[in-house]
């Protein structure tokens, strides 16, 4: 392939490389085999202070500074051999972080570019560093309690025993986990001990209990408060038995301690980075927030105390709020509750979070209703956009070809249900070569685009229309017969005819427009490449009568219309 041929085909992906840089936090750069940066997308480069007009076409060990350029360069190298690879770096000053993938832009089997795609992810590593350190934080307060927190399988083995746990039945976490519980302790308390857990499990709800154990540091027994729970899985089954056990010997330090547990209960409810609420559910079914943290606050614009109250229906989405009704049906039934729903900012904008609830008793007895948020409006908006471009022609912004076969299928069905007459015209402009070939591609392109507006602006609303080649259109047209088909292809062969003009200097050329038209029936049963395939055949019996006309496809041949 000749350097000529290399430049198409690079000028051909910057459209792409283009709505990818649209997208926030992504870039795009495209480099040649000779090192030149070709084409640059995106405004990571300029939050770092370079300037793409200066970069483009140069080679980029001076495009860039010579430390980046020397940490890139082999990245670059491997991906113009054909391999694509991704890393993680942090720009020149620290501050933000990207993933980058170097792939090969490959035309005809042969590699004759490189990109560099980085999206910025500052915001997911910070996430990362938050969890590790929140789960080193659980970790601390699990050493570090004075009060014994354990989980057991349904076995009656370890699962977890934290510093306090392994200090009073005398054994390191190495000799209690995956052992059963009646190695720990005599038979006597085993049996104390295990009759409670399995009241516990057989009620499937909390229970507090005042239990003697033996502490092997001091060799006394000790009254302990214990309370213990059921652990669930995440479809609601039992899978064990969680518990805490508080040291009640000295009344006086044990209010202390309990008091101090809650203070750090407390802390970790505010300082939790997902959003968190708890609400009383009432006999009448409605809800009331007592107690609402920093995130969840933040996350819609407001401070904890303007969310408490009788406020549920009022922050949740009115669309949504079928769905706050079948997570509260599911709670109460003893059914898995989450799912995403939309709540309202204070500004009005709609957020997206990731909704879970469950329900716990509180200390009166009382149904407590924990809610539980993640914030994933930025993630939505980025599957909606990805979604369009999908869709989307990037020159026109007519539907692209696979959408429109979705369409077109989904017409057929229609049509086959409840059997109506819908149409499809096959548009090809005629002389579209010559306009590239006499004034260039940008010139074509720009045709393209006026023709795409005067199609649009001569179909209705109900109507569906595509580009789905070089130079070729299609259209549905829902509950239209061929009368009507007739009419709206004499409207497109006009609106082609006067937008298709092309003039530069004393150089003009005029492009037209013929047109395929064939019936979507519910008696036919064809597939859409049979649909499209007569409509082509229409098209080309339009092209041969003459151009700038539309013919309609009949078994026994097509009938021309100027």
């Amino acid at each position: 392939m000749s350097r000529v041929d290399d430049d198409f085909v690079l000028a051909g992906d910057q459209a792409l490389h283009s709505a990818l840089a649209s997208i926030p936090g992504v870039s795009v750069i495209v480099f040649d085999h000779a090192m030149r940066i070709r084409a640059l997308h995106g405004t990571a480069l300029q939050r770092h202070g370079y300037v793409h007009e200066r970069m483009l076409g140069k080679p980029a060990e001076d495009a860039l500074r010579a430390p980046v350029w020397e940490r890139l360069r082999p990245l670059v190298t491997e991906s113009l051999a054909g391999r694509t690879v991704t890393i993680c770096q942090r720009s020149e000053d620290g501050e933000a972080v990207y993933e980058s993938t170097f792939s090969p832009v490959r035309h005809e089997g042969r590699v004759v570019a490189a990109t560099m795609t980085s999206r910025e992810i500052t915001a997911q590593v910070d996430a990362e560093r938050q969890l590790s350190e929140a789960k080193g934080l659980l970790q601390a307060i699990l050493d570090n309690s004075p009060m014994a927190i354990y989980l057991r399988d349904l076995d009656e083995r370890w699962v977890v025993a934290n510093a306090e746990t392994c200090g009073i039945m005398g054994k390191t976490a190495e000799e209690l986990v995956g052992h059963p519980m009646s190695e720990a302790f005599a038979p006597e308390v085993f049996e104390a001990l295990a009759a409670n857990d399995r009241e516990v499990m057989a009620g499937g709800e909390p229970r507090s209990f005042d239990e003697v154990v033996g502490d092997a540091r001091t060799g006394n027994q000790r009254h302990v408060w214990s309370l213990k729970f059921p652990v669930r899985d995440a479809e609601g089954r039992v899978i064990g038995l969680g518990g805490v056990s508080l040291d009640v010997t000295d009344r006086e330090r044990a209010a202390r301690e309990l008091a101090a547990a809650r203070a750090l209960s407390d802390a970790m409810f505010a300082s939790a980075p997902v959003g968190m609420l708890v609400s009383r559910d009432l006999d009448d079914g409605t809800t009331e927030v007592v107690q609402c943290n920093a995130a969840f606050a933040r996350m819609l614009g407001h401070e904890p105390a303007d969310l408490l109250g009788a406020i549920g229906p009022a922050i949740v989405h009115p669309e949504d709020l079928p769905i706050r009704a079948r997570l509260l049906e599911n709670l109460r039934a003893g059914l898995p509750a989450s799912a995403e729903m939309r709540f309202i900012h204070r500004n009005g904008q709609e957020i997206c979070a990731l909704t879970a609830l469950s329900l716990v008793s509180g200390p009166d007895g009382e149904r407590l209703i924990i809610v539980q948020t993640v914030d994933i409006s930025e993630r939505k908006e980025l599957e909606t956009r990805l979604q369009y471009l999908a869709d989307r022609d990037p020159l026109t912004g007519l539907f692209s070809r696979r959408r429109f076969l979705e369409e077109l299928d989904r017409e057929a069905a229609r049509a086959r249900r409840y059997e109506c007459i819908s149409s499809l015209l096959l548009l090809d402009l005629d002389g579209f070569k010559q306009v590239n070939d006499c004034f260039g591609h940008a010139t074509g392109d720009d045709l393209l685009m006026r023709i795409g507006d005067a199609l649009r602006s001569a179909l209705r609303e109900s109507d569906v229309v595509a580009r789905i080649g070089g130079d070729e259109f299609a259209v549905i047209l829902p509950d239209t017969d061929i009368d009507g088909a007739r009419a709206v292809a004499a409207k497109l062969v006009a609106a082609a005819r006067a937008r298709g003009g092309v003039a530069i200097g004393a150089r003009r050329v005029d492009v037209t427009a013929s047109v395929g038209i064939t019936l979507v029936t519910g008696t036919a049963l064809l597939t859409s490449a049979e649909l499209l395939g007569q409509a082509d055949v229409a098209m080309y019996w339009a092209k041969d009568s003459g151009k700038a006309r539309f013919a309609v496809f009949a078994r026994g041949g097509g009938i021309a219309t100027a």
